[in-house]
């Protein structure tokens, strides 16, 4: 089982104490000695995520409605309160006789259990400076969506007014943040941490949990991934990439038709590696990538010699091409595709350029400038990055980076509208139009 640490105020002393996969029900002023049967779960709820005893009364709140029951000696719920903050992880506590409940997000209640009042509140749980932003990406002229470092929050900003909304609670049913998006026709495809769920929000709707945004399919039970990657798409197609679970190896790549809303899955794509980027190339049709040999966070050593490019026709669903650029390294990454099909990649601080008709390596080596983490094809059809401290133009024709506008410390970028680029550091989001 877990080990947990108890620490003794008096004597300031640590130790160790075992908890067992079976622990006895958490207690509130005392243990019941009623042994009751198990709780019957409601249609839509999948166990109980909190319990509390209260004499020989139990109580209990269930997942992922977050509803508060009483529990019969025959195991039926009776509903006490429901604080309306679905998915969230509970403690539940008593207090001068009456019950506390407190969630992972800030929304209190009280029970009285003799007078069976039920009162619920959320706190203030905002910050200005809240955790690192992980990606924006535009859904259109009038919307760009963002997330941050763990914390579920998903949030949508107007690049034209400023005006920012933001989810409230949680937007999925696990407690990891949103990784990775992609937008289609004024929707973005979302890839969510834990167990790589990908779910579509339409910014249209107002923010509710298991319906906006939804959860199209889940690749932890069945295929062991944890941690969405990267996304890509072609005319068709919306491609999504993943990580292992942490202790296990290979990675999964997921096709998402959106007319249907169909996935195919296809697990160990490239074998024992992980798919941390990906760039569609439309000159030869095929979906780049790079790979990590290690397995989640270092979790799992590597059994292959070397991470590599690798290229997915999706028409005929197989792997085309394998290049190692750099033999042994552990991670290697494709940055974008550029017009007239050159795909740039990079590894151990160079950059490698690869012919995506032929496979062949036309440059690899460090160059002058600062990697840039993704190449994005403008509106105008040009090649754009963030490299330097400026948004720059790749001028395929003479192999060139042309500064188009300071960027600051800019991480990520998109183009909301024509020329109408947004960019985000750490804790901010702003635009630039037409530089």
């Amino acid at each position: 089982g877990e080990t947990w640490m108890i620490f003794d105020p008096e004597t300031r002393s640590l130790a160790k104490e075992e908890v067992f996969e079976s622990p006895p029900i958490q207690a509130g002023s005392q243990m019941s000695s009623v042994q009751n049967k198990e709780p019957i779960l409601p249609e839509g709820d999948q166990n109980i995520s909190s319990r509390i005893n209260i004499g020989d009364r139990r109580f209990a709140i269930t997942f992922p409605s977050s509803r508060f029951y009483e529990v019969g000696e025959s195991g039926e719920l009776i509903l006490c309160g429901d604080p309306k903050a679905p998915a969230e992880n509970w403690f539940l506590e008593t207090c001068d006789e009456v019950l506390i409940g407190i969630s992972h997000f800030g929304v209190i209640f009280r029970y009285d259990p003799e007078s069976g009042d039920f009162k619920s509140k959320q706190i203030d749980n905002h910050a200005p400076g809240g955790n690192g932003i992980m990606f924006i990406e535009s859904l259109g002229p009038r919307c760009v969506i963002g997330a941050n470092y763990s914390q579920q929050n998903l949030w949508k900003i107007d690049p034209q007014t400023g005006v920012i909304d933001h989810s409230k609670s949680m937007i999925a049913r696990v407690t990891g943040e949103p990784m990775c998006a992609i937008g289609h026709q004024g929707k973005g495809y979302l890839g969510v941490y834990v167990s790589s769920l990908i779910c579509r929000y339409d910014p249209d709707l107002p923010f509710e949990f298991g319906i906006n945004p939804k959860e199209l399919i889940e690749l932890g039970a069945a295929y062991k991934q944890t941690r969405p990657r990267d996304t890509a798409m072609d005319r068709e197609r919306i491609f999504m990439s993943s990580d292992s679970q942490y202790g296990e190896l290979g990675g999964a790549l997921a096709v998402v038709d959106p007319e249907t809303e169909k996935i195919n899955v296809h697990h160990h794509l490239i074998r024992d590696q992980n798919l941390p980027t990906l760039a569609f190339d439309s000159e030869s049709g095929l979906l780049w990538g790079g790979t990590d040999r290690w397995g989640q966070m270092q979790s799992h050593p590597p059994t292959q010699e070397s991470s590599l490019i690798y290229a997915f026709d999706p028409e005929t669903t197989k792997v085309v091409h394998r290049i190692a650029s750099w033999p042994g390294t552990d991670v290697t990454n494709v940055i974008g595709a550029l017009p007239g099909g050159v795909l740039v990649s990079s590894a151990s601080n160079e950059v490698a350029l690869i012919d995506t008709r032929t496979a062949r390596i036309l440059f690899r080596g460090p160059v002058e400038f600062s990697i840039p983490r993704r190449i994005r094809i403008g509106s105008d059809g040009e090649a754009y990055c963030l490299t330097g401290g400026s948004l720059c133009r790749w001028n395929v024709q003479e192999n060139l980076l042309e500064p188009i506008v300071r960027s600051g410390g800019a991480s990520y970028f998109t183009e909301a509208g024509p020329m109408n680029w947004v960019f985000a550091d750490s804790t901010t989001v702003y635009r630039v139009q037409n530089p």
